[in-house]
Order: structure tokens, then sequence, then C-alpha cells
């Protein structure tokens, strides 16, 4: 470079570039930071040059360890369901208990006996040839018995291929709970409290003994001492489910099960598919009924049912009662309608005359308008 007679060029101007020279520190650095950087495209580098059989090896190993973790993670508790249940049973069947006869945890303030049996809601009879309570003769009558409780539910089929019954566009039937039995009209149903034939002067309502030589414990649905009133009340108040009867979508039931949203309950089918589980409270494997609760695949044909709210069919609790030919009912409209236009009880007029052949008549007239019509 000429600089001028008298001047003398810079250090750096008369040095030639080395091209083997090495690279200051920092541009080291950041060039090591370009080359390890995480970049979309260097995962589908390792995806593309990732051998097929080690893929399938890590897959068959993640496959075994989620079916592991499922023998020993109970389905029905890990969920919002389980929660529910718990402030619902706190809620009304704790408070109706003397605090002296609770025996609750100082944090959470729930007691596992505030529940009960649906057998326990209607008390057995007496014993044949049982005293009366002044020592005189047999009692001839038997004790007035409460009013049977009967709970409304929601058997899901959102992937059943039964045809007939409405079954495709409804994607669920009614399904009842009761001191004496739980299922439904088309699969079956199963005992609840233990027949009277089987109990003795002394047992309690669990009945162990058939005779006084033969023990032998009845099996019960829903769990070792039958299903309990919170969990068929949480369930019969489980509106938030992935399966939702004829409200189901694919999508909306992938992604509430994906984020755990579940507050549907697993049960055995106590139809004949459920032989040999309708007396368990919880499925065996919980990986099984996961998969079919997020893809939709729930039927009355596989050894477990899903169960939720009974809106999801019907939501006044009217189609068993008129299925039972109750001759008077009286029908109390709870459900969320503000604009008036009573879908509820329209849907229970149409189901009660294509399952049953029962016209439903307003005699006389009523004039039911929706709330957006001015008053006249």
């Amino acid at each position: 470079m000429d600089t001028g007679p008298g001047v003398q060029a810079p250090a750096y101007a008369q040095q030639p570039a080395d091209p083997t020279a090495a690279a200051p520190p920092s541009t080291q650095a950041l060039a090591v930071v370009r080359d390890t950087a995480v970049t979309p495209m260097r995962f589908l580098q390792v995806a593309d040059y990732a051998q097929p059989q080690m893929v399938l090896v890590v897959s068959l190993l993640l496959l075994g360890v989620g079916m592991l973790i499922g023998l020993f993670i109970d389905t029905n508790r890990f969920s919002l369901h389980a929660m529910y249940k718990q402030r619902l049973t706190r809620t009304f069947l704790g408070a109706s208990k003397a605090p002296c006869d609770r025996d609750a945890d100082p944090f959470t303030g729930f007691d596992e006996t505030d529940d009960m049996p649906m057998g326990d809601l209607w008390p057995a009879r007496r014993p044949p040839g049982e005293q009366t309570e002044s020592g005189g003769e047999p009692a001839q009558t038997p004790p007035i018995r409460p009013p049977l409780h009967i709970l409304n539910l929601a058997l899901n089929l959102v992937g059943s291929s039964r045809l007939g019954g409405g079954t495709q566009d409804r994607k669920a039937e009614c399904f009842t709970v009761s001191s004496l039995h739980a299922g439904s009209a088309h699969v079956g149903y199963r005992r609840t409290s233990v027949p009277e034939a089987h109990r003795s002067a002394r047992t309690s309502w669990i009945g162990k003994l058939v005779d006084e030589h033969q023990p032998r414990r009845t099996r019960l649905y829903g769990g070792r001492d039958g299903i309990t009133l919170g969990t068929a009340v949480a369930v019969s108040g489980a509106a938030a489910s992935p399966n939702m009867g004829y409200n189901s979508s694919p999508a909306i039931t992938f992604l509430m099960t994906l984020f755990n949203a579940r507050m549907g309950w697993w049960l055995g089918n106590p139809g004949a598919a459920g032989n040999d589980t309708y007396f368990k409270d919880e499925p065996t494997l919980g990986v099984v009924p996961i998969l079919n609760e997020m893809f939709g695949s729930t039927t009355d044909t596989s050894p477990y049912v899903y169960l939720s709210d009974g809106g999801h069919f019907e939501n006044l609790a009217v189609y068993e009662m008129i299925r039972r030919r109750c001759r008077f009912i009286v029908v109390s409209d709870a459900g969320a309608d503000p604009n008036g236009v009573f879908n509820d009880l329209g849907g229970l007029v149409r189901k009660a005359r294509i399952d049953f052949g029962i016209p439903v008549e307003f005699s006389p007239k009523m004039n039911i308008f929706p709330r957006s019509m001015p008053e006249k």
C-alpha cells in the first residue's frame, strides 16, 4: 500500500492475510454455538438417519413402561372426577353427620366413612320370626321403607356400531343405579345389595353368610361392598367429560383426555361381557380404557363401560320412570336453559314416543314460550 514518502504503513497493513491462522476466541465460541444450536432441522436429520430397529425398541419400551404404570394407577382416581366426588361427599354426606361421628383428616377435612353404600339407602325387611320391640308376637308386616332412590347416569356408546334404538345419533343409553340394582335395560343389571334371602340376623348389610354352614360373599356391582352413593352422585353430575353422548366431538374428546380433564367413571360391564369385571371399582389395566376414552371407542360390549352425566342421554331423569310405568311423576326442570326453549322436555317427549310408544300430552294445554318472547 502506497502511503507516500516518509510515511510508514501500519503494522496490520504490512502483514498479508494468513488463511491458516487461528480465529480469535470470541469467533470460535460463536462458531461452536452455531454448530450445536438445537433447530427443528437437526431433529429431522436425526429421525432420517435413525435405525428402524432402534425406533421399534424404544417404542416398545415406552409402551411397556406405560402399561406397567397402568397396573398401579387407578384410572378413576387419577382424574378430576376423584376430586369432584370427594367434595360432593364432604359437602352433602359429611355435613349430614354429627361431628362426633366423623374422623376427618385435619388437613383436608375428608372422612372416608362419609360415603355410604347404595344398599344402606333402603333398609332390609325384618327377618321372619323376629320379635317385636316389646317382646310380643313376631312382626307380621315389614317396616315402612323410605322412597327408592334411583340415580340417572349415561352409558356412553360413542364407538358403538349397534343399530336401532336411536343409538347412532344418541351415542349413549340410560344407566341407573339404585339400592337394589345397577345397569341398563339393554345390557342388563347387577345387584348393588345382598338379596334378602342371603341375609341372616347376625350379618350386616354386606351379608357374608348364605347359611350358617357355608360361608360365601355375594359379589356386588361397583366394588367390594357395592357402588357407593357418593360415586353414583358424582357420576350422575359428571357433565364435563371427554365422552358426552350426543354432545361428543372427536377433537374435544382427544384434547380433554390428553389434558386429563376427565369427569367420567370406568366401571365393570353389568352385562355378560363383564362377568369377570362387574364387581370391580376400577379397571385392572388403566391404559386400555384411557385409549378408548381418548379416541371415542366407548361401547357396551367391552369388559368395562364408561359412565357419565345422565344428561348426556336424558336430562330430566323421567325416561326410566316411564319405563317403570310410574303413575305419578313430578318433574323439576333445572337444566341450563337461558332462552326457555325446553330442549330437555322436548327430547324426553321424543324418546318416550320412539322407545316406548307412549305419547306425552299436556292437558290442559300449556302455553310454553321462550323467555326471549315479549310478554303480552
